[in-house]
């Protein structure tokens, strides 16, 4: 325990639960300051997946990124070129990836898994938010792991009018994730 006066600048404290098999939070903060009351990080250094700051009513996420690892596609839909994270983690990131003009029909479907650097203790809550204009396709999360999560792209068997073409132009589709366990 410690307390700084008025004039102090720098941490009050450091608590260490060097106790692998110990569940219990490692601290409990409250600050009537500017600053973050805690400041997280599992692991030491900053390398940690699942580091987290709050700062100024804002949630900042840091640790190593997280990867796509895999694409695949099933039956007459175009390959999945460029796939990338862009400042993903374990928290938050853009997915970026490229696909080509035909093969947009039911029930063929495209997906991109992104692999979390650190597993999580249960499946995660996944948020996915599309940046980019999804060309009358459909879109999903087809899977959520302690490891990580696929996106589909999809043409859906129920999408109004019926007589959609089975090509559009080559897309480069985006999302942003947040997810949260």
């Amino acid at each position: 325990y410690g307390l700084k006066q008025n004039s102090s600048t720098g941490n009050v404290g450091r608590f260490e639960n060097l106790n692998n098999n110990n569940s219990a939070d490692a601290v409990y903060g409250i600050t009537q300051g500017v600053g973050a009351a805690v400041h997280a990080q599992a692991g030491s250094g900053g390398t940690s997946a699942l580091a987290l700051l709050l700062e100024a009513g804002h949630i900042k996420a840091i640790g190593p990124l997280a990867s796509v690892v895999s694409t695949s596609v099933s039956n007459g839909f175009s390959a999945i070129t460029s796939p990338t994270c862009i400042n993903c983690n374990d928290i938050r990131g853009t997915v970026s990836f490229v696909t080509g003009a035909t093969g947009f029909v039911t029930p063929n479907f495209a997906d991109v898994t992104i692999n979390f650097a650190k597993l999580y203790g249960a499946p995660p809550v996944v948020n996915l938010t599309p940046l980019t204009d999804m060309q009358n396709i459909s879109y999903m999360l087809s899977s959520v792991t302690t490891a990580g999560f696929t996106i589909r792209i999809y043409r859906s068997s129920n999408t109004a009018g019926g007589s959609l073409t089975t090509t559009v132009p080559t897309v480069n589709f985006k999302f942003n994730y947040f997810v949260i366990e």
